[in-house]
């Protein structure tokens, strides 16, 4: 995604100190008051009062309305990405396999090649090239088993299918040539030229596809440098781009050709990939349903649909939404949901001992790899799907496709081990190295940490931000049934203490986590530490009372100011908001300093995925709110020196500062804000957040966010003007 920072060298110690341990019984005692809502001050998501008694943040007057319950970033009437999107989007009505399975299918190429010998080993051979879209039964020889059918398909289902013929992918990709960017025409036929084809045809290019051939080897460097260490599901040592199906490569490029689309010409590069990569998938799918078991297909559509996601174009959110169940649908068919890993393969070795010959036992360590290699990129695909199911619930305020319980029970190795180069040092890495390095049971580590113990050290990078996206998407929930059936909209009593404990309790096991890290001393750990450190930061926001839900329903309701019900919405929640600041000032501060330390984190790493710009957006817009509605008093000259409550590796004494300016307030400063409070604190914040956002090229989406920042400084400018001229 965006640029993944080199190391960096940071100040300060992580180690426990008693001013930390002070800082840290701060944040429970805050995050255990924040979650008992003052009876004086109704939550944000009340949709019956407003206790200003103005008009209601909510139009209730057709009755009770869920949908206007959480703020949804992806339901923006207005298109932010000019030219970056697809020109014509998937139909609204494939939203499924089910709809797919009558589609034509689709002759790719007069001669389709088979896929390599390794292709992962529950994958059947994609893009066939028939006359017609067959039945599954079709599809399957007799010793098929049908239990592995992908859901909803099933044997006894469409036992005479409709048969079509259908135009070769060739043709069908340059039917709309006509609507592409006339400069970039000659592109657009030589991608598609590529791309027509089950492979990459490396060893034949011509000479009119030299030059999108080196563009798209940029695209995947650019990819591999970006993005795969935030997803690492490709198996680098065995990925090879002559073997790899073209849908895999398109999708692969669109991520790396987003991450370095910095000038016009390389917009435009990337808006026509856009265009071939929302036909091929539709289109290959068509071809043959058992598309939806081909893992190189599902991490193709689990890639685009990353892309799509923080595309900032809405009709593309739309796709990405539909994606999310055909992939969750794809994996619980293969069993990949709700099934069991086991990624050892000790008895295989045992039976490669029976080998006396070198070579029968090189081939079968070779083998054994292979099977490993599978079995682990299933793994990886499955996190990395209910990762992007996570990000688009958070985006959207909506509940999570993926339940819990279906999660795998194994977390993703090691990174040292899924890139060994070879069968032959997998084998030797794997001998030393413990359970929760080759795949640890998620189950015992969240039992672990609950029961007050540490994670193990050995415990990969990766597998540990897992760990914490499971515990904040249980907090999500129980603040989903808040919001929704408890307190929201059925008009019922609050939720019992008992839950409340468990959001308590839930977020200092976040806590836990977070102090438990070191300072990152790999790429690795600078990627995912930076995400927990956000994650936990964003859950303690999002958790602790109803401040930031009224910060983001002002910043997301500026976006159409223009409507007289908005304004008001916007004026009544505003005053609820400087109340809220008066009731509590000691937990307004421990907010403050939650959304300080998201930016201090952004400072040292930018941030990769769109789920982590909405919060690097919210805790700009919490400051910057901050500065604009708590209520002014004379300035205090005692305050001479501001706590830059920004730094993430505090030591000591400035954990101990920090400790007092939560409990006493004063002067602070975050990033180029000398005092947050300040009126010049906040534009030097709105200005920053600004910038900072633009820069992010990757996800086009913060564009929508730096123009809602934006609306606080025309509030001022409007203030400075008209009511304190």
């Amino acid at each position: 995604m965006d640029r993944v920072a080199g190391p960096v060298n940071y100040g300060g110690s992580l180690a426990p100190c008693a001013s930390t341990q002070s800082v840290d019984a701060m944040e429970s005692e805050q995050a255990h008051g924040a979650l008992v809502v003052d009876r004086q001050y109704p939550p944000f998501q009340d949709p019956f009062t407003d206790p200003f008694g103005s008009l209601p943040l909510f139009d209730v007057s057709n009755g009770l309305d869920f949908a206007q319950i959480g703020v949804d970033w992806l339901d923006v009437s207005e298109d932010l990405t000019g030219d970056w999107g697809m020109s014509e989007p998937m139909a609204a009505n494939e939203d499924g396999p089910s709809n797919r399975q009558q589609s034509p299918c689709l002759d790719r190429s007069a001669e389709t090649a088979p896929l390599p010998t390794r292709t992962l080993r529950a994958s059947p051979q994609i893009y066939q090239p028939g006359l017609a879209t067959p039945s599954v039964t079709d599809l399957a020889p007799e010793d098929h088993d049908v239990s592995r059918q992908q859901w909803p398909f099933d044997a006894e289902r469409d036992a005479a299918p409709k048969r079509y013929q259908a135009p070769p992918m060739r043709q069908v990709l340059q039917m709309q040539i006509q609507t592409s960017n006339k400069e970039y025409t000659s592109f657009h036929n030589s991608l598609t030229e590529l791309f027509s084809d089950t492979y990459l045809p490396i060893p034949e290019v011509d000479r009119g596809t030299v030059a999108a051939m080196q563009v798209v080897k940029r695209w995947l460097e650019s990819y591999f440098r970006e993005f795969h260490g935030v997803s690492p599901v490709i198996h680098t040592p065995t990925w090879d781009i002559e073997t790899c199906p073209t849908i895999l490569i398109a999708a692969m490029s669109l991520i790396g050709a987003a991450s370095s689309a910095r000038d016009g010409p390389s917009r435009a590069q990337l808006a026509v990939l856009s265009e071939l990569c929302s036909k091929m998938l539709p289109l290959i799918a068509a071809s043959d349903t058992k598309n939806y078991q081909d893992i190189n297909y599902l991490i193709a559509y689990c890639l685009s649909s990353i892309y799509y996601l923080g595309s900032g174009d809405r009709q593309l959110y739309q796709v990405a939404d539909r994606s999310r169940g055909i992939l969750i649908g794809s994996l619980r068919g293969l069993g990949i949901l709700r099934s069991y890993f086991s990624v050892s393969v000790e008895g295989e070795k045992e039976k490669g001992d029976q080998y006396t010959d070198h070579r029968d036992r090189n081939a079968r360590l070779h083998q054994d790899w292979i099977s490993w290699r599978d079995q682990q990129q299933e793994l990886r695909l499955a996190w990395t799907v209910f990762g992007f199911d996570y990000t688009l619930s958070t985006l959207t305020s909506k509940r999570g496709g993926i339940d819990l319980s279906e999660l795998p029970t194994r977390l993703p190795c090691a990174d040292s081990l899924w890139t060994a180069p070879s069968a032959q040092a997998w084998a030797a890495l794997k001998v030393d190295m413990s359970e929760n390095a080759t795949g640890a049971s998620l189950a015992f580590c969240l039992r672990s940490i609950v029961a007050g113990k540490q994670l193990p050290p050995d415990l990969p990078p990766y597998s540990r931000r897992y760990c914490t996206t499971v515990l904040d998407r249980l907090l999500w929930d129980l603040k989903q049934l808040d919001m929704v059936f408890m307190t929201g909209c059925l008009g019922l009593p609050q939720s019992s203490s008992g839950q409340q404990e468990r959001k308590t309790t839930l977020l200092e096991i976040l806590g836990k986590i977070r102090h438990s890290l070191s300072r990152p001393r790999s790429n690795e750990e600078l990627i995912n530490y930076s995400m927990i450190y956000s994650i936990y930061h964003y859950s303690n926001l999002s958790n602790s009372g109803d401040m930031m839900d009224l910060v983001v329903f002002i910043a997301r309701k500026s976006l159409s100011a223009n409507n007289p019900h908005a304004m008001a919405s916007i004026n009544a929640a505003e005053r609820r908001l400087a109340i809220s600041y008066v009731s509590d000032p000691q937990k307004t501060r421990s907010l403050i300093w939650h959304a300080a330390q998201i930016i201090g984190v952004s400072n040292h790493y930018i941030f990769c995925s769109p789920c982590e710009v909405l919060r690097m957006f919210a805790a700009y817009a919490v400051l910057i709110a901050y500065g604009r509605y708590r209520p002014r008093t004379p300035p205090d000259y005692r305050d001479t020196t501001p706590i830059d409550i920004g730094q993430i590796y505090a030591n000591a004494e400035q954990m101990a500062a920090t400790t007092q300016w939560i409990r006493y307030g004063g002067c602070a400063s975050v990033g180029s804000a000398k005092d947050i409070r300040s009126e010049e604190g906040v534009q030097a914040l709105i200005r920053e957040g600004c910038e900072r956002l633009s820069s992010i090229i990757t996800w086009r989406a913060s564009g929508m966010f730096v123009r809602a920042l934006k609306y606080f400084e025309l509030e001022a400018q409007f203030e400075r003007e008209h009511i304190n001229p």
